[in-house]
């Protein structure tokens, strides 16, 4: 059960997210964008609502994606992943170093 603390603290943690100058997202083990901060909206051009729910494929590049199941493998194993450079899509198709 969760106390006054307790949520008070999830709202206070929600709120750096959503105000943070970097792109904060989050998505499920199978890969499925659970949580999208303004600051991915910016970058990536897609709305939250745009995007929640729908696989991080989306701004993945295709020639990529074998590299993305490798790393979503990993993280399903518990495994750290340290540093790790890649590219990204936005909506209008531009790549993200």
């Amino acid at each position: 059960m969760e106390t006054d603390e307790d949520v008070e603290a999830i709202a206070h943690l929600a709120a750096l997210v959503e105000s943070a100058d970097l792109a904060i997202l989050s998505q499920s083990p199978e890969g499925v964008i659970l949580s999208w901060n303004r600051a991915a909206e910016r970058l990536y051009g897609y709305t939250a609502d745009e995007v929640v729910g729908r696989p991080v494929t989306v701004i993945v590049p295709p020639e990529r994606r074998a590299e993305w199941e490798t790393l979503l493998s990993r993280v399903r194993r518990s495994e750290s992943i340290h540093q790790f450079e890649t590219v990204r899509l936005t909506k209008g198709g531009a790549r993200i170093p």
